[in-house]
């Protein structure tokens, strides 16, 4: 989750991993905010792609929605 936070905002790295927290639950239909020291709010959406597997997907806001697609 950390990871997918720090390449959405673009600074790597570089971002104090310290500076900010993520909620340790299980995935869930909604985003979540990311307790960050900034103003900027992120929100988290912990993914279940199969099994043995993670995912995270993070957006700046908390008003958006993820659709799957299916062909």
């Amino acid at each position: 989750c950390k990871e997918a936070f720090i390449k959405a905002t673009g600074l790597g790295l570089s971002y104090p991993l310290r500076d900010f927290s993520v909620p340790l639950q299980p995935p869930a239909a909604r985003p979540v905010l990311i307790q960050t020291n900034g103003t900027q709010a992120w929100g988290l959406l912990r993914l279940a792609p199969g099994a043995g597997y993670a995912g995270a997907l993070v957006a700046e806001g908390l008003a958006w929605d993820v659709a799957l697609w299916q062909f």
